[in-house]
């Protein structure tokens, strides 16, 4: 009796199972959104962008004012920024900065109208 197998409880160990169904994971379709658009953000910035909770939770926040669409363009537009300066001197930072609220969005989709470098900015 010393190689019996035993269980805590009386369930009958000797009987096979039938297998249970595969039951279908649940996806939020935002964070498969986001996850999406993480390494578009990795190559725009050159610095790799990580999938966190809090990044997604930002990017959700986002998302009841922006489209995903709309959020693409504006980190896309970063790139005809006159001298890139968000790029260069933020580059670096966790999503959850750029993703910290609708301000830094709608500053992000005008940064291509910043005078750049020898230029001046006439007002109408």
């Amino acid at each position: 009796m010393e190689n019996e197998i035993t269980t805590s409880s009386n369930e009958d160990v000797s009987a096979p199972k039938a297998e249970e169904p595969i039951k279908p994971k649940v996806v939020d379709p935002m964070e498969v959104e986001y996850r999406k658009f993480l390494p578009v953000a990795s190559q725009l910035f050159q610095h790799d962008k990580a999938f966190t909770k809090k990044g997604l939770e930002k990017w959700k926040a986002r998302r009841k004012t922006y489209s995903a669409t709309d959020l693409g363009a504006a980190f896309l537009n970063l790139q005809k920024e006159p001298d890139r300066w968000k790029i260069r001197i933020n580059g670096w930072r966790a999503m959850t900065w750029w993703l910290k609220h609708d301000e830094r969005i709608e500053e992000m989709q005008g940064c291509h109208l910043k005078a750049g470098p020898g230029l001046t900015v006439i007002p109408n």
